[in-house]
């Protein structure tokens, strides 16, 4: 069942970063997703649950500014998902920026796949010493 998780996070690469973003990207279009839409857009693909209640698609904010975004996942990640000590592959990462917390990926076989607003688009790669340093708590996907 994680592997579901990471081959259709894979489906994503590639899609450009755009903050609040929700779309995949396809032949004809670029998409742009930012962190959590991933996350969301993930979910709903693969028709999750929320740890509360209903599927997560059905709990998606999108009304939110990066400043006010810091005060907001956490909470929301708390509620939907299912905190756990230690991550395994599928498993969602929960960064910290500047003393925030500010980002979230999902932990593959090689590293992360995150919509990364530094490389303009989804992206994969080693989860080094730098990353693992700002990760500050790992949640699972219900039932995953």
């Amino acid at each position: 069942m994680r592997q579901q998780i990471i081959t259709q996070v894979r489906t994503w690469l590639g899609t450009r970063f755009h903050h609040q973003g929700r779309l995949k990207k396809t032949n004809a279009h670029k998409g742009g997703v930012d962190c959590i839409g991933l996350i969301t857009c993930i979910a709903a693909e693969l028709d999750i649950q929320s740890r509360a209640d209903g599927y997560i698609k059905n709990h998606d904010i999108t009304n939110y500014t990066q400043v006010s975004y810091k005060f907001i996942l956490r909470p929301n990640l708390d509620k939907h998902f299912i905190k756990k000590p230690v991550a395994q592959i599928g498993d969602i990462l929960l960064f910290e920026f500047d003393k925030q917390d500010q980002h979230v990926a999902i932990k593959t076989d090689i590293g992360i796949i995150h919509s990364y607003a530094l490389a303009r688009k989804v992206i994969e790669h080693r989860l080094d010493d730098s990353w693992l340093g700002k990760v500050k708590a790992v949640y699972s996907f219900a039932g995953f």
